[in-house]
């Protein structure tokens, strides 16, 4: 049997495998290429991933080593406001200073034996001072805002040998100490001097 095909038909003929060989052609040796190509861009995507990864490590490195100052800056704070040593000597010279600075003359201040709180210990202190109702009264203010922990319980006040305006205080103070395995029956049963203690003094009028 034989086919014969017109002009026409093996135009068609010819286009048609050209295009098939162009195909073949194209798939070997456009294939590697595209293979590559594909290889580079998903290599990009994880060197981009990878970067991505190793900033946020960086960032969190970064917010630990903040987060670690902070910390230390307040470790650092807390052991000024509540030391692991009771320092009485620095006690005498902070509160006598204060003192001075608010005109009231510090004549005597003895402190006691520690007693355990829940997780430090605190020290009663009596102070015994003179001065103007005011100077007594922001000398007072300005314990509770010393560096260190000071809880102001008591102020009794009288008129002083001197006379009117000067005025004799005695004052019940508490320094803490942290003592994290301190406990007491008075922490257990809720009143502690930091609870109970007032910075506003007790004025007893004289009679």
């Amino acid at each position: 049997m034989s086919f014969s095909f017109n002009i026409r038909e093996q135009i068609l003929v010819g286009v048609t495998a050209v295009v098939i060989l162009t195909v073949i052609f194209g798939v070997f040796m456009f294939k590697p290429q595209y293979d590559r190509l594909s290889d580079a861009q998903s290599q990009q995507a994880e060197e981009k991933q990878t970067q991505e990864t190793k900033k946020a490590e960086i960032a969190s490195l970064k917010a630990a080593k903040d987060n670690a100052a902070a910390t230390e800056a307040k470790s650092l704070a807390l052991g000024k406001r509540m030391p692991e040593e009771a320092d009485l000597p620095t006690v005498i010279v902070e509160l006598d200073d204060l003192g001075k600075r608010h005109n009231v003359k510090v004549h005597d201040i003895a402190a006691t034996t520690a007693s355990p709180g829940s997780g430090y210990s605190y020290i009663p202190i009596d102070v015994k001072a003179s001065g103007t109702y005011f100077n007594i009264t922001d000398f007072l203010y300005g314990i509770v805002k010393l560096p260190r922990e000071y809880s102001v319980g008591t102020a009794d006040l009288e008129i002083a040998e001197a006379g009117y305006p000067i005025l004799s205080a005695n004052i019940k103070l508490y320094t803490f100490v942290y003592t994290p395995n301190a406990t007491s029956t008075d922490a257990q049963s809720g009143t502690t001097p930091a609870q109970t203690s007032t910075a506003q003094p007790t004025q007893t009028e004289a009679k």
